[in-house]
């Protein structure tokens, strides 16, 4: 696994800023929408393989349900405290 064994959310919030800001040159915070970003599929599953890198996780589906920075990065974080095990079916959020 890349990085501490149990990343807190502030390291989580902090690495996918600063990958997101690299990929797509936007400053960025926490709150603020992806739709900022104006991604289509092909961007967000090269940035999926960038998260799955620098963070040693398997992403699936569900990081398309992420709406903002915060959400893409408990759904990261979420996969590092699950020991990289996700379900395709698990929404993002308690659907």
């Amino acid at each position: 696994m890349a990085g501490p064994p149990h990343w807190t959310s502030a390291q989580t919030d902090q690495l996918v800023i600063e990958l997101l800001q690299a990929k797509f040159g936007t400053r960025l915070t926490r709150e603020d929408p992806l739709a900022l970003l104006d991604l289509d599929s092909l961007s967000m599953a090269e940035f999926s393989l960038e998260l799955e890198r620098a963070f040693g996780v398997r992403v699936g589906q569900q990081i398309l349900e992420a709406r903002t920075v915060g959400e893409l990065s408990e759904y990261v974080r979420g996969l590092r405290q699950r020991g990289l095990k996700f379900r395709q079916d698990q929404p993002l959020r308690g659907k």
